[in-house]
């Protein structure tokens, strides 16, 4: 079983997609990769978080076929997915799917648009649920480094956090890759880093998510 190798993805972006200048602008061109990596054996997808997602189109292109579930309706991508469910995917009854992604929505399961008190067990029971979801592959991003919460918004995730959702999946053949980018919402600029340097890295909010956590996941 083997992960694609990597591309000039910030080339691949310019010519797909236009540019998120977030995280998106590393998750999305990951995500382009590792489904055609893996084209053959994936049809269905569901997308967890899918809201202004512009990635979808190109999925659909792909000759995927595309559910997804968020808190509120995005009308712009209604036209991509068959299903498009409205409510909190911890809760809702879902089906199974080839490929199942989450791309930057877990750390915002419990803090943001509901809150609760235990947010973490909340995101551990997201990540529990896409898991369930999914019959074989899956793809979840999340920012990533030094402990920070920033209220009514996310939390950054942690070692101690990516190792508890690792645990979820125990039998999986997992890839952890981590990028970091210090310039101001940029589109460019994004360098893949060690495990222990991503550990350090803190959050600024005057440049937004500097250090993601990109985990491919074949069960």
């Amino acid at each position: 079983m083997h992960f694609r190798p990597r591309t000039n993805l910030m080339d691949e972006a310019r010519v797909v997609l236009s540019p998120y200048y977030s995280e998106r602008d590393i998750e999305v061109p990951q995500l382009l990769n590792f489904v055609d990596a893996h084209s053959k054996e994936i049809t269905t997808i569901l997308d967890v978080g899918y809201y202004g997602s512009q990635y979808l189109k190109i999925l659909k292109e792909k000759g995927k076929i595309i559910d997804g579930i968020d808190l509120k309706l995005g009308e712009g991508e209604r036209e991509f997915l068959r299903n498009y469910f409205v409510g909190n995917a911890v809760t809702y009854p879902l089906g199974q799917y080839d490929l199942v992604i989450c791309l930057s929505t877990i750390e915002h399961a419990g803090i943001k648009q509901y809150k609760m008190d235990d947010f973490v067990k909340e995101q551990n029971c997201l990540f529990k649920k896409v898991v369930d979801a999914s019959k074989r592959f899956i793809y979840v991003t999340f920012p990533y480094g030094d402990s920070a919460f920033l209220e009514g918004e996310f939390v950054n995730m942690t070692r101690n956090s990516l190792y508890g959702f690792l645990s979820a999946i125990p039998k999986a053949v997992c890839k952890t890759s981590f990028y970091f980018n210090d310039r101001v919402y940029a589109v460019s600029g994004w360098t893949e880093i060690s495990q222990d340097d991503a550990d350090k890295i803190q959050y600024d909010p005057a440049k937004g998510g500097r250090c993601v956590c990109i985990l491919e996941a074949i069960k």
